[in-house]
């Protein structure tokens, strides 16, 4: 008996008991699980370096759909912090990608927030936009017909590259504001390019198929 999870495609997670042959189809199949022997099995942290890991993990044993919502979680993380640290205040726990880069394009047509607006390019936004609408098309699709390993692959790894430059905006942003003068000083945290590098110096590393930083 192997323990599996897969993600919903409405973001929620679903842990679920399954025999090894209900599992073994994925490489042909529609359905993604990752497979964790009995006595082994952890769920996935909750922190960015926790989240980071697993990404490069699922990535790793070739669990795209696993790896995209994990890395649109993470996106997530990143954003809401950026509007944490711009407007003082939490935007909300119900709140998803699409909700945070409206929050922060809003944010950019005010005066008073113009370094966000210097950090955060709008080429970005709607990098990460056409990503989650591509990330929803394909979920949809995987409900109705096959989709293809390298379709899966190629969402997967163009979610790696928009993570590791919303972190580089994440962290350059966090040192703007934290300039003498200003008034923010938030909690420092582990930048997901940093995780990488670590896990691509070890001697078996976790992702061997993210792209270089």
């Amino acid at each position: 008996m192997y323990y599996c999870y897969l993600y919903h495609k409405f973001d929620y997670i679903c842990f679920i008991n399954l025999p090894y042959h209900c599992c073994a189809g994925d490489h042909t199949g529609n359905l993604n699980v990752m497979k964790i022997k009995a006595g082994k099995f952890k769920k996935p942290g909750n922190t960015v370096k926790e989240m980071t890991i697993a990404a490069g993990a699922a990535m790793k044993n070739g669990f795209y759909t696993e790896a995209i919502w994990i890395l649109s979680a993470i996106m997530e993380i990143r954003l809401k912090k950026l509007i944490i640290i711009t407007e003082g205040k939490n935007p909300g726990a119900a709140t998803g990608l699409e909700q945070h880069l409206k929050r922060i394009k809003l944010l950019q047509s005010r005066e008073k927030y113009s370094l966000l607006k210097a950090h955060f390019s709008s080429t970005l936004i709607n990098s990460l936009r056409t990503w989650k609408n591509n990330r929803n098309i394909m979920m949809k699709d995987l409900l109705e017909m096959h989709v293809s390993w390298e379709r899966k692959e190629r969402q997967a790894k163009q979610g790696i590259a928009l993570l590791k430059e919303v972190d580089k905006v994440y962290k350059h942003y966090k040192l703007a504001v934290n300039a003498p003068g200003t008034v923010e000083s938030p909690q420092q945290e582990v930048p997901v390019s940093d995780v990488m590098a670590k896990t691509e110096t070890n001697k078996e590393p976790v992702t061997p198929n993210l792209p270089q930083a």
